[in-house]
């Protein structure tokens, strides 16, 4: 009896540690193949960041620009500045310069806004043209503005004996005006700015504001604007000589002419190129005048500058062939080219 209890008890013994040690063994680690690759490779399919997916909702959202009338669409890019620089010259630079075209009255433009915010660090880099002009193109813009600030300072200014008298902001910029269908640079300035004030903030702003002639000068030069004469205003004797003094332009603030702004008269002729059998104009410089009255959206009145020496001529013209004269926007002050000649 005792014999059958001892071997009932090692036997119990023999399969309790036999349990425990089947319940306790490691799993395998081998698994069956999941589905997380090919998860992964949907997910690699999408865009890499936020940027790409931005940028791809911004594409999206691009529709052309519709022209007004009688207008072609320019784009103003976001400026940038050179490093050392503030990233606020570039983008109050680029508030006035879009504001002078605006101005102008001669564009529909594209704000910057449009092109959304640019990449920090393409903030402190010119851009490469050939990308604005791919996105300038979605919009419709016959022409694509960009800018590049490459200095600016500002320093006291003192008067001979020395004393302080205020202070003096330049600010260099790279201008261009690139064509759109052509990719091709149509205008390229180094634009000098300049103000002055009694604080630095008085002079940063007097800088600035500058931008907007400049502007103006810059689109009058390369985009010159063409007005009819419309009527004789005043005229007056000297020596016995009838001499123009005054007349109207059909041009006016629909046009972006404001008073003090001066128009070039041209007598404008066709010839004939022996070589290419096609006529090409030539103009000759006859006089100048500076608008001093806006009558209307559409109508001017000008003031002749030096009536005594020019006159008359400009009388004859008006008065026998006004369909041969040609008057030339060419911005808010007068042309060295011209001026210093007199």
């Amino acid at each position: 009896m005792k014999k059958n209890l001892l071997l009932i008890f090692f036997l119990t013994c023999f399969y309790s540690i036999l349990f425990c040690q089947t319940k306790t063994k490691p799993k395998s680690t081998t698994s069956k193949p999941t589905k997380s690759k090919s998860i992964s490779s949907k997910i690699s399919k999408k865009p890499n960041s936020f940027v790409e997916v931005a940028k791809i909702e911004v594409e999206e959202e691009i529709t052309p620009v519709i022209a007004e009338p009688g207008k072609e669409i320019v784009a103003i890019y976001p400026f940038t500045t050179s490093r050392g620089y503030d990233y606020e010259y570039a983008q109050s630079v680029g508030n006035a310069v879009e504001a002078g075209f605006v101005k102008s009255s001669r564009f529909t433009v594209v704000e910057r806004t449009r092109f959304g915010s640019i990449k920090t660090e393409e903030r402190f880099q010119e851009v490469n043209t050939s990308s604005i002009v791919k996105v300038a193109s979605k919009f419709g813009a016959k022409y694509i503005v960009s800018g590049h600030i490459t200095g600016a300072n500002t320093g006291e200014l003192h008067d001979s004996q020395g004393k302080f008298t205020g202070y003096q902001t330049s600010i260099s910029v790279a201008f261009k005006i690139i064509d759109v269908e052509t990719s091709q640079i149509k205008v390229t300035e180094n634009l000098n700015l300049a103000g002055s004030g009694g604080s630095t903030a008085s002079s940063v702003g007097s800088a600035y504001s500058s931008i907007d002639g400049v502007t103006r000068r810059v689109i009058a030069s390369y985009f010159p604007q063409r007005f009819p004469f419309m009527a004789i205003v005043a005229k007056e004797t000297k020596k016995k000589e009838e001499q123009l003094t005054a007349f109207k332009i059909w041009g006016g603030s629909d046009h972006g002419l404001k008073a003090g702004d001066m128009v070039e008269i041209y007598v404008v002729t066709e010839v004939m190129n022996p070589a290419t059998k096609k006529k090409i104009s030539e103009k000759q410089l006859v006089g100048a005048a500076e608008i001093s009255q806006i009558n209307s959206g559409t109508t001017a009145t000008c003031t002749v500058f030096k009536p005594r020496k020019y006159g008359k001529a400009l009388l004859d013209l008006v008065s026998g062939t006004p369909e041969i004269i040609a008057i030339e926007y060419t911005g808010g002050q007068r042309p060295k080219s011209f001026w210093d000649s007199l």
